[in-house]
């Protein structure tokens, strides 16, 4: 979590989006899905008034990063049933 409010106080500059999915990854629990949809909100909540213009970019990346992992776990609990 301190990796990704860093991301965010930086601006968004020392990551694409590509790795700061990788870090987001990195940091969820490795539990069942329904957990890491919970942990996953949790981490979105946190960004709520969290830094002033500069993060703002930031931070939307960042939702975007979860909204993109979230479907990421639709399609893997998919996959695994087949």
């Amino acid at each position: 979590m301190i990796q990704i409010r860093e991301f965010i106080t930086s601006g968004g500059k020392t990551l694409n989006d590509a790795d700061l999915m990788t870090l987001i990854k990195a940091r969820m629990p490795k539990t069942v899905a329904g957990d890491q949809r919970g942990w996953l909100r949790q981490l979105e909540l946190s960004l709520d008034g969290y830094g002033g213009a500069p993060q703002l970019l930031a931070t939307q990346r960042v939702r975007v990063a979860l909204k993109d992992i979230d479907a990421l776990l639709d399609v893997s609990a998919f996959t695994a049933q087949d």
